[in-house]
């Protein structure tokens, strides 16, 4: 009986997972360090992490929205947890190496795992770019004026994106529904 429950999660499982690639079943824009979707989305989480990576907002593990980076939170190796020395020979501090592909990568999954389902429709050109939380809270788009006892949750960091026609809001947008801006990105990562 315990193999054939454990044969019908994995045949669930694959049958989750055959829309998107493995191993995770969730739709996000990919990051091939071949192709230039790494460049792109390099610029995209500069801009993340400049405005919103900082330690005390989502550049820290307890938070759901998570931010790695070069100024931020770093991804350590398990040794170097226990190891600040070595954290330091490798200069995986926040200050230190630039961000990697890992924590790229850590933050690219960071934004799609939060709405998956509207990530997927937004990809799909079913919903705007600008219906995703991860997008709505920093353009200060949420008013929760008479709505807090239905949960509804504004940005405490206050609107950190200018507009929704503005070179920020452009750079996310076009790393989820293409053509990619890269002139819109380096305008703003040069702002602050």
């Amino acid at each position: 009986m315990r193999r054939l429950l454990t044969l019908l999660a994995l045949f669930s499982l694959a049958a989750c997972e055959q829309d998107y690639n493995p191993p995770f079943a969730i739709p996000c824009p990919p990051l091939d360090v071949e192709e230039t979707t790494v460049e792109e989305f390099s610029q995209v989480s500069s801009l993340l992490e400049k405005r919103c990576g900082t330690l005390d907002c989502h550049g820290s593990l307890y938070r759901p929205f998570k931010l790695y980076g070069k100024d931020g939170l770093r991804n350590f190796l398990p040794e170097e947890y226990s190891d600040p020395e070595l954290a330091q020979a490798n200069m995986t501090f926040a200050g230190g190496l630039p961000t990697t592909v890992e924590e790229l990568d850590l933050n690219r999954r960071s934004i799609c795992g939060l709405e998956p389902e509207k990530m997927g429709a937004a990809m799909a050109g079913e919903i705007e770019v600008t219906e995703l939380l991860f997008l709505q809270k920093p353009l200060g788009d949420i008013d929760c004026t008479g709505r807090e006892d239905e949960g509804c949750a504004r940005h405490k960091g206050g609107q950190v994106f200018i507009g929704k026609g503005a070179d920020d809001t452009v750079c996310v947008k076009g790393w989820i529904v293409p053509p990619f801006d890269n002139g819109a990105c380096s305008t703003a990562i040069a702002v602050d």
